[in-house]
């Protein structure tokens, strides 16, 4: 009775917990190297038309970035702005959304999109 009773008890917990988890998908981890097509350490930046990410002409990497508020926005994911050639924040005017290649890595991993 004693092992049917463990039993009935993990079975209820697995059962509580399964549906737990699947609301928890896993986070994005900018201290985690990703994988993938994209170059980690790049940043991209997404053409809306077409619906794509692609390295800018003068590519930047994220250690070369000096804008704090880029550097903490792609920690967490994209970010929305214009960059100098040194990397320093020059304002949002027309504005392009950026991303590491780390942090698309991830998104395609994980399965999710790569725009919304």
């Amino acid at each position: 009775m004693h092992k049917f009773f463990t039993l009935l008890v993990f079975i209820l917990l697995i059962t509580l917990a399964l549906p737990a988890l699947a609301k928890n998908p896993i986070e994005y981890d900018h201290n985690i190297k990703y994988q993938g097509t994209y170059k980690t350490d790049l940043l991209y930046i997404f053409h809306w038309k077409l619906h794509f990410w692609y390295v800018d002409e003068r590519p930047i990497r994220m250690q070369n970035l000096k804008c704090e508020e880029a550097i903490n926005a792609l920690n967490l994911g994209t970010w929305t702005g214009n960059l100098s050639d040194n990397g320093k924040c020059i304002g949002h005017d027309e504005a392009p959304t950026r991303a590491s290649g780390n942090y698309l890595n991830y998104l395609v991993l994980h399965n999710k999109p790569l725009a919304e």
